[in-house]
């Protein structure tokens, strides 16, 4: 049997470049495409599954998002991590990588 430990997604979507779910650890890197995060990946911790389904069946992938992270906010059940590369660490591997 075959257990699915990290999914990637590419939603149809003006703001979201990809996402990627780890299962095991919930949590949800988000790389965006536009608006005010644009070229930035940030990781959100304490997504579930169900929380990452809605997400991908939705309509608007982006927006449930949006939606969603602003509601586990309020709840103070998310917490944010910008995983974009510093400028010495994109200089780092491109010099040596």
């Amino acid at each position: 049997m075959r257990q699915i430990l990290k999914e990637k997604f590419i939603p149809n979507s003006s703001l979201v470049e990809y996402m990627i779910y780890d299962h095991e650890t919930f949590k949800l890197d988000v790389k965006y495409k536009s608006g005010k995060k644009k070229g930035q990946t940030r990781r959100y911790h304490n997504i579930t599954f169900d929380d990452f389904n809605s997400i991908i069946s939705s309509d608007s992938a982006g927006h449930a998002l949006i939606s969603l992270v602003s509601t586990k906010r309020e709840e103070g059940l998310l917490n944010v991590t910008d995983k974009t590369p510093s400028v010495l660490q994109r200089l780092f591997t491109f010099l040596f990588v």
